[in-house]
């Protein structure tokens, strides 16, 4: 008989070896409400950790009222932020499926998913040491670099492809979407 294996440890787990949660993760199938509850559980840390950090520093809502900021905040991110995940689960399976990749529609969000509610808690605590220390987004970097590290392995495993080279195109990608602002 398989013991029972805790949220909590499958998180830490998937900081060890990434691909090898993501097979554990789908292991216990992947079903729409499994599915969804990693979704929602990503987007909570994702939610919280900005309230959280401007509860810490409120001019990080600079102009706005902070009841609404904080209502639009929690709407946006319990809803909309949901549907992002979604539609960024659909664009890299699109992508990966032109690139030779493997994988359904199910593993593309196992992948992002799992590895969004694992990487959230760094991502709420980095939102959190940005705002103690200037104000900045350095820390919710921090914590997506993080994300970006756990989905690399997560996604390689998902459509079989090498980890290196997902984490090569996460880090130009990354690259060519900080280069933006410059160039305008």
């Amino acid at each position: 008989m398989v013991q029972p294996v805790s949220l909590v440890s499958r998180v830490v787990g998937a900081y060890r070896a990434p691909a090898t949660s993501y097979d554990l993760e789908k292991s216990f199938g992947l079903t729409e409400r499994r599915l969804i509850a990693y979704a929602f559980g990503a987007s909570l840390f994702l939610t919280l950790g900005r309230v959280m950090a401007e509860s810490i520093r409120p001019e990080l809502a600079a102009g706005a009222d902070r009841t609404a900021w904080f209502a639009a905040t929690i709407l946006i991110g319990f809803s909309f932020g949901i549907l992002a995940l979604y539609g960024m689960a659909a664009l890299i399976r699109i992508i990966s499926r032109l690139f030779g990749g493997q994988g359904g529609w199910a593993e593309t969000r196992l992948a992002l998913f799992w590895s969004g509610l694992a990487a959230g808690p760094l991502i709420a605590l980095g939102h959190v040491a940005g705002a103690i220390i200037d104000g900045s987004n350095l820390g919710a970097f921090i914590g997506g670099a993080m994300w970006a590290a756990l989905f690399a392995p997560m996604l390689a495993a998902a459509h079989g492809f090498s980890a290196w080279k997902i984490a090569a195109f996460l880090v130009l990608l990354c690259a060519v979407l900080l280069s933006i602002p410059k160039l305008g």
